[in-house]
């Protein structure tokens, strides 16, 4: 597990509101919380049902609103888009599994200024975003230049994936599936830099056989 980078640990706490029709998913984010209290004091409040989440937020203040996208009775993210206009102060975080990736739900997210997250990804990394977010800092260009390729090539893997089922890959003399590769680049693994390296140099070894 990763641990906060030292500029945002002992932040002020936050107070978050939860909500997923997941138990499971529940159990698990407070879990992350217990065990991050060292670093950060998170008063975390968890929900399964969007009537719920909407009587508290009457009642109560949140700094954040963390939601997941697929659940039965409404989308995460057209729940969200409601509580904005009657809440607009909450920071609002669309909470998603990986095998969610769309890219015009991730455009619409960044146009209503909602940060959207997997849940495959590190707690640590959605803590820091969120204070981030708060303290008005942008993502850095290593960031925005990592999720740019790492996006393009979780699309091109999924379009192998799904023409050929059986399709393998051999790196480093193993093999992989296209979706254990897709795996590594959403946690940002250290495979998965050394992936795009080699992904990226392969471009330039392209590049410069069509100019001879």
């Amino acid at each position: 597990m990763s641990t906060p980078s030292s500029s945002l640990k002992k932040m002020t706490s936050l107070r978050i509101l939860y909500l997923d029709d997941k138990p499971s998913d529940l159990e698990n984010f407070r879990s992350n919380v217990k065990k991050n209290r060292e670093y950060w004091n998170i008063d975390l409040v968890t929900k399964e049902d969007c009537n719920e989440v909407i009587e508290i937020l009457k009642k109560e203040n949140f700094d954040v609103f963390v939601c997941d996208h697929n659940m039965p009775v409404q989308m995460g993210f057209s729940l969200i888009k409601y509580l904005q206009t009657e809440d607009p102060d909450i920071l609002y975080v669309l909470y998603t599994g990986a095998g969610n990736l769309d890219e015009d739900l991730k455009i619409s997210c960044q146009m209503h200024d909602v940060l959207y997250f997997f849940k495959t990804e590190e707690f640590t990394t959605l803590i820091e975003q969120i204070i981030n977010k708060l303290k008005g800092v942008e993502a850095s260009s290593e960031d925005e230049i990592y999720l740019f390729i790492s996006e393009t090539l979780i699309k091109d893997l999924r379009r192998i994936e799904a023409i050929d089922p059986q399709f393998r890959m051999t790196i480093d003399d193993k093999t992989y599936t296209p979706e254990k590769i897709i795996a590594a680049l959403i946690k940002r693994t250290p495979f998965a830099g050394r992936y795009i390296k080699n992904y990226l140099a392969g471009l330039r070894f392209f590049n410069q056989k069509r100019k001879l």
